[in-house]
């Protein structure tokens, strides 16, 4: 018999304690179908769970996650510990990487940029400083982000790499922001969701190379310069004015009588001028220093130098000019590497701030070539090389190259009459005394005016202070004319009688100019402020060069009978004479030496007493005059050889040769020589640096 394991066994009571009659089957309830009730707790639990997402959801998108907004108040908050906020140190980890960024950029901006502020030696950085107490984010050239007052943990700094470039450094550090003044916190702006940013690695701080210490030099005190208050003096023999500033532009304030005692209380930087004391109303005044004389026995007073001149001005102390005087025009400074007129300045020295080393070798691929002969000076400005041609044209090569870079028709030839480059206009005069002015612009020449001189010149063109200067002439005709650029309508010249005067020398104020003799003109009206009758017939273009050695300012002018003289370039006194026994055609000046050269020579002169130095032999005649740098002496012969001496010992260093005949003078640019030639072409030749 199967047992039911379902069915009670028979005869087993029954829940009420009866048993079961035997024999009688029950039959067993069929379980409830629950599936109903299942879909309907999983629909129940479906909408709680969504209900709940909801939920979370609206807390977020209100923000009641992050805490509640804090009421805006004008009262201060007491201290607290700050909570970190990460969206503050995320925003300064974006800021961090911004201003990196700016530094690298920093040396190309303006000094007015609102990020970096350029100055001579560094740069600062301008960054937003965000303070975790809800102060107004400031701009301030550091950046330290310090925790609320009374914090346990000390201020947190951000430190930026220091990065270098030509001008400086560029450092960002950090301070904290000034006390604010509360403010109402503004409303929150609605969050945007971002992705989380990966954290930038610190980048490791440099270590800074050991620098061996070095033993500092007691610097030598700094000699004070010898001066005195005034010295004495009277006025020459005639009568001459009294101004009220140092140039013969400004009014006449009184007379001054010959033979006059008067007191010099001081003098202009040149000592072309001298301020005196006392006539016109007892008023001190100005007086150009030619016209007065300090005795031979005046007394300079304890302290001065050994063997002193006293007749030097140099003792007196500098008198500025009345500040409500107009203004003295200044000469314009040359470019570096530029090559502006004939003897470099205006002042013919010759005397040039750098000069190729040597070796020099050819350093152009392709010569530069005109179609005939090379007939002017050679001039430079900028990446422009200038020579004029036979073939009437002005050329312009490229510095570097060679290229020709245009070419001028001027209709007329430039018979060796030196071009002159000023405020980057170009004058050149034509054999027929036509002045052409010309703009370079970079492919071509652009003409901008035209002046026709009085007569063909016979110098080269020279310009101080916007006052262009050039001997013209002609079958024993000459003068000497000034152009005022500004004005083109104002011109005035000088009558040169028994030579054709030689290219006009500019010193401070005065003109000097080499004829028959030497003359000291000024130059707003060519008055004649002095004569040497010593020098008959100037053979050179004069040199000029302050400080002198003898005297504040001094002049060295070669003349017909082969002597070297050098004069007191304000009063035109001999200060000593040095006869070479052969014909001067150049003159070069350094800071203690005076250069001659002439066919087949080069002779150095000491500037203190004409004593002779040195002297050398070259192969051929001396174009231009030498050339002079700190250490070396530069001769370019018409036989196309390239010599250097020692300025010093006047010891040969170097020669080279170029293929041609040398038609004109040459022009140092740097490291570079420029010689034009009688073939038409322009040579190049580049020093060791």
């Amino acid at each position: 018999m199967t047992t039911d394991p379902y069915r009670p066994p028979t005869g087993a009571p029954t829940p009420e304690g009866k048993r079961r009659p035997q024999g009688r089957r029950r039959r067993r309830p069929r379980p409830p179908d629950r599936t109903a009730e299942i879909l309907t707790v999983s629909v129940l639990v479906a909408l709680l769970v969504l209900a709940g997402l909801g939920a979370m959801l609206w807390a977020v998108e209100s923000r009641l996650v992050w805490g509640p907004t804090p009421t805006p108040t004008a009262t201060r908050r007491p201290p607290a510990t700050p909570t970190p906020d990460f969206r503050a140190t995320n925003l300064a980890q974006d800021l961090l990487t911004q201003v990196a960024y700016e530094a690298a950029l920093a040396g190309t901006r303006p000094a007015t940029s609102p990020v970096a502020t350029a100055t001579p030696t560094t740069v600062q950085l301008m960054i937003p400083v965000i303070s975790s107490d809800g102060a107004t984010p400031t701009l301030s050239p550091t950046a330290t982000l310090p925790l609320p007052e009374n914090s346990p943990t000390p201020a947190n700094q951000v430190i930026l790499p220091v990065i270098s470039n030509e001008s400086g450094g560029i450092v960002a550090t950090a301070t904290p922001p000034p006390s604010p003044v509360e403010t109402p916190t503004p409303p929150p702006e609605e969050p945007t969701w971002t992705p989380t940013p990966t954290p930038t690695p610190e980048l490791p701080t440099p270590t800074p190379a050991i620098v061996e210490p070095t033993a500092t030099p007691t610097p030598s005190p700094t000699p004070v310069p010898f001066t005195v208050a005034s010295l004495p003096a009277r006025v020459r023999s005639q009568d001459t004015s009294l101004r009220i500033g140092p140039s013969n532009i400004y009014t006449v304030t009184g007379t001054l009588v010959a033979n006059q005692e008067i007191r010099l209380l001081g003098r202009s930087p040149s000592g072309e001028w001298v301020y005196v004391c006392c006539v016109a109303n007892n008023e001190p005044g100005w007086v150009r220093q030619a016209y007065v004389d300090i005795p031979a026995d005046a007394d300079l007073g304890p302290g001065a130098p050994e063997d002193a001149d006293v007749q030097d001005v140099r003792w007196l102390n500098v008198q500025p000019a009345p500040s409500f005087l107009y203004p003295l025009p200044t000469p314009t400074a040359i470019p570096e590497n530029d090559f502006p007129r004939w003897r470099y300045d205006a002042h013919a020295t010759g005397l040039l701030p750098r000069v190729p080393n040597p070796p020099v070798s050819f350093a152009w691929p392709v010569l530069a070539q005109a179609a005939q002969t090379l007939s002017s000076p050679v001039l430079v400005s900028g990446s422009s090389v200038m020579v004029a041609s036979n073939d009437h044209h002005l050329y312009s090569f490229d510095r570097i190259n060679g290229n020709q870079r245009w070419r001028f028709n001027l209709g007329q030839a430039v018979a060796s009459v030196a071009p002159a480059i000023h405020q980057g206009v170009i004058y050149v005069a034509d054999s027929l005394g036509q002045l052409r002015m010309l703009e370079d612009q970079g492919n071509q020449a652009r003409e901008i005016n035209q002046y026709p001189l009085p007569a063909p010149p016979v110098t080269g063109i020279n310009i101080i202070s916007d006052t262009l200067l050039v001997g013209v002439g002609q079958e024993s005709s000459w003068r000497l004319f000034a152009l005022d650029l500004r004005n083109l309508n104002r011109t005035y010249a000088h009558e040169v009688a028994g030579a054709p005067p030689q290219y006009p020398t500019v010193g401070d104020q005065l003109v000097y100019l080499g004829a028959n003799t030497i003359q000291a003109l000024d130059i707003s009206d060519f008055e004649v402020v002095w004569t040497q009758p010593a020098v008959a017939s100037v053979t050179a273009p004069p040199v000029y060069h302050r400080p002198g050695v003898r005297r504040l300012a001094e002049l060295y002018v070669a003349d017909a009978n082969n002597v070297v003289r050098s004069l007191d370039a304000n009063t035109g006194d001999e200060l000593w004479n040095r006869a070479l026994g052969q014909p001067i055609t150049g003159l070069a000046v350094s800071p203690v030496a005076v250069y001659a050269a002439g066919n087949g020579y080069v002779v150095a002169l000491s500037r203190l007493d004409g004593a002779e130095l040195w002297r050398n032999n070259v192969a051929g005649a001396v174009l231009g005059g030498p050339l002079v740098g700190q250490d070396m002496v530069i001769t370019v012969t018409q036989g196309g050889e390239v010599q250097y001496f020692n300025a010093t010992t006047g010891s040969p260093i170097h020669s080279a040769i170029v293929a041609s005949t040398v038609s004109n003078a040459p022009a140092i640019s740097g490291a570079w020589i420029f010689i034009p030639g009688t073939d038409g072409g322009l040579y190049a030749l580049r020093g060791n640096g």
